[in-house]
């Protein structure tokens, strides 16, 4: 089977239990987790995944442009996915679950207008 594949199930086994750990312990009384705060976390750490799997996917594709300008693209999107991932899980983690639904957009808005920002200054398209 194809590594990605394996990945990719393993990845998703992983979301699964743990929202079903988190269920679980809820139900049981160890931990008065709400749904959305798991789901946010949840959300958190697959920007964090997904940023960190992004500079390793297809480097040899540069849509016609430059393969350094496209690699540091990939780089520099996927470090500040990631930062924003980490801010948001922390977000959801942190604050209280009023404040953090409009609080932990912040840090991925912020990565997604730099990473846009900067391709269209650069005009490296990734």
């Amino acid at each position: 089977m194809n590594r990605q594949i394996v990945t990719s199930l393993v990845f998703a086994a992983g979301v699964l239990g743990l929202a079903f750990g988190a269920r679980m312990l809820n139900e049981a009384g160890l931990a008065s987790l709400e749904a959305a705060r798991v789901n946010g976390v949840i959300a958190g750490l697959i920007l964090v995944w997904f940023g960190n799997l992004m500079p390793k996917k297809n480097p040899e594709r540069s849509c016609g442009q430059d393969p350094g300008a496209s690699f540091r693209m990939k780089r520099m999107a996927g470090f500040l996915l990631m930062l924003g991932g980490i801010g948001h899980a922390v977000a959801w983690l942190a604050l209280p679950l009023d404040q953090a639904k409009w609080i932990a957009m912040i840090p991925v808005a912020v990565a997604l207008v730099i990473v846009l920002a900067t391709a269209f200054r650069s005009r490296v398209w990734v």
